[in-house]
């Protein structure tokens, strides 16, 4: 059950980190999508939030095959950056870009892999911290594979071909929240 998760999976996050990339680069070079809905003040965000979407989504849908947790892969992410960036970067100058940014980045990921993991492991909250701790873990050795091998991310960032920190970054993602509530599965199984 686990070796199948993690599988499943890392193999989905990679392989949606890839289909993320191509999809978002392709758009952005036809269509200039990088400028859409973007206000007068602010950095662009719809690439971001598109590749979001397109990566948990991905993720949500190798580890569940279910379209309402895929919806909520996707959906998440995507109008949690789009919206409040569409908004805020039409409010004002003055706002500090980079913490906002952070913010609105960090609350959208966050709260949609806390979501998918309460709805995988039967709408409770204890699936929700699951998921985000393997999503977490899975960024720490992200981060300390980035330190021992810094070429990881040294491609082009608007490559058609993703990075291998892209790639590992959508594995490890993705089988780091299976992980999570592979564990706590197994855990109420065993205490059951």
């Amino acid at each position: 059950m686990i070796e199948d998760i993690l599988i499943g999976g890392g193999l989905g996050g990679a392989l949606a980190a890839a289909a993320a990339n191509i999809l978002t680069t392709f758009i952005d070079r036809g269509a200039g999508s990088e400028a859409w809905l973007k206000g007068p003040y602010g950095p662009p965000f719809f690439n971001v939030a598109l590749f979001m979407g397109l990566l948990y989504g991905g993720i949500a849908l190798a580890l569940t095959r279910r379209r309402q947790e895929t919806a909520i892969g996707a959906l998440g992410p995507f109008l949690g950056i789009l919206l409040p960036m569409l908004i805020l970067t039409r409010a004002t100058a003055s706002l500090p870009w980079v913490p906002v940014v952070i913010a609105v980045f960090v609350a959208a990921v966050w709260g949609t892999i806390f979501a998918l993991g309460w709805r995988m492991a039967g709408r409770r909250w204890l699936g929700g911290v699951a998921a985000v701790a393997g999503a977490f873990l899975g960024y720490l050795l992200l981060q300390g594979l980035a330190k021992v091998f810094p070429v990881l991310s040294a491609w082009h960032p608007h490559s058609y071909l993703p990075t291998p920190a892209v790639m590992l970054d959508g594995a490890l993602t993705g089988a780091g929240i299976g992980l999570g509530i592979s564990l706590l599965r197994r855990s109420h199984a065993s205490n059951a």
